[in-house]
C-alpha cells in the first residue's frame, strides 16, 4: 500500500534485473512476479493492498480524513498518547 500510495503519480523508472520498468507499475509487476515465483502467497491479499494504495491516491479517503479532521479524532490519540506515563517501566523497581 505505501510503495503504491508514494509512487501514484511518480514520472520515475526503476530498473529490475535489467529491465526499465515505470516506478507506478513496478507494484504490478512485482505481484504477477511474486504469484509466479511463490504460487503459494496471498494474491488476493497483495491485490488488496495495492488496490488500496491506488485509491489513497486518487483521493477517495479523502472524505473520511476531513470528516475525521472535523470531529477532532486526532486530539483524542495525542490525549490517550500523552495521558499515559512510557517512562514507568524503564528503570526497575526498588532501590537503586
Amino acid at each position: 500500500t505505501l510503495k503504491v500510495a508514494l509512487n501514484y503519480d511518480s514520472n520515475a523508472y526503476s530498473q529490475w534485473w535489467g529491465l526499465s520498468i515505470p516506478t507506478k507499475y513496478l507494484c504490478w509487476f512485482e505481484l504477477v512476479l511474486i504469484s509466479i515465483v511463490t504460487p503459494n502467497a496471498s494474491f488476493l491479499g497483495h491485490l488488496c493492498g495495492i488496490l488500496v494504495g491506488v485509491m489513497y491516491g486518487v483521493g477517495l479517503f479523502r472524505p473520511l480524513f476531513a470528516i475525521t479532521d472535523r470531529l477532532g479524532i486526532d486530539t483524542v490519540f495525542h490525549a490517550i498518547q500523552s495521558g499515559y506515563n512510557y517512562d514507568q517501566y524503564s528503570d526497575p523497581p526498588g532501590p537503586q
